[in-house]
């Protein structure tokens, strides 16, 4: 493996998604440092191999990204003991359902990974919606197949998050949206649902066949961008999405 880009002299992508997938894990940069030079042949100190990955980042200090993935993990502490579940939206989710757009709409907020939620009021028209998306025979022009996902907490049955996986690309996906999109309800952010939301959605998509999926966030969107990182991220490019008028951040993560 080339660790240094001979055009840059910066580290080598193989090299700095390395690096991130340990980060990822939680670890240190010193267990870093040990574990990539036993990979690479090399000798760096915990200092001198952040800072090569800070370059490397395009000048981005690679403290940033540590200091982001642990504050992911130390969120996710606050639920770890809360049993969770993702299952497919049915029509005994219509209360919940009133519920969690509801919030939405009161906050002001973008309903990411929600399918036709905006623009739908009646739950069961909702549902139809995400069910004819469902099946590749039944998804309605311009769109794809997805599967809609609700994370439950079993203690009471409290719908805090919905993930959407899409399948395959259109255009639109491959540029900015990605494989998946997601949210937290309001009232429920700032406790780790999304990140483990994310992790317990990843298996289903190797199920359909992906070996890694597309993600991004808006450049501005802290909490979504360690929810990436926290499970794996690895940063790839930022596109201007002209509609919305937003830089979105894209991440790849291999299942």
């Amino acid at each position: 493996m080339e660790v240094f880009d001979p055009e840059s002299g910066a580290l080598s992508a193989p090299c700095t998604e390395e690096i991130e997938r340990c980060l990822a894990h939680g670890w240190s940069w010193g267990v870093t440092a040990r574990l990539c030079n036993r990979k690479w042949g090399t000798a760096f100190r915990a200092g001198e191999l952040r800072r090569a990955y800070g370059q490397s980042r395009g000048g981005e200090a690679g403290d940033d990204y540590y200091a982001a993935v642990m504050e992911a993990a130390r969120e996710e502490k606050h639920v770890t003991e809360e049993k969770m579940k993702l299952i497919l939206p049915t029509a005994d989710c219509a209360e919940e359902y009133r519920g969690y757009r509801q919030e939405f709409l009161d906050a002001g907020d973008s309903m990411d990974g929600t399918g036709s939620m905006r623009r739908t009021e009646d739950p069961l028209e909702w549902l139809e919606n995400t069910e004819r998306c469902r099946h590749r025979e039944t998804v309605p022009e311009g769109k794809v197949q997805a599967t809609q996902f609700l994370y439950v907490r079993e203690s009471d049955g409290r719908v805090v998050g919905m993930i959407q996986v899409r399948h395959y690309f259109n255009d639109y996906l491959e540029k900015y949206a990605g494989h998946i999109g997601y949210s937290v309800r309001p009232s429920e952010r700032c406790r780790g649902y999304a990140t483990r939301m994310l992790r317990d959605t990843l298996p289903f998509c190797r199920s359909i066949g992906l070996e890694k999926v597309l993600i991004s966030c808006i450049d501005t969107n802290e909490a979504s961008r360690r929810t990436i990182l926290a499970n794996g991220g690895v940063y790839e490019s930022t596109a201007f999405e002209p509609e919305k008028g937003v830089n979105l951040e894209r991440y790849w993560i291999t299942l």
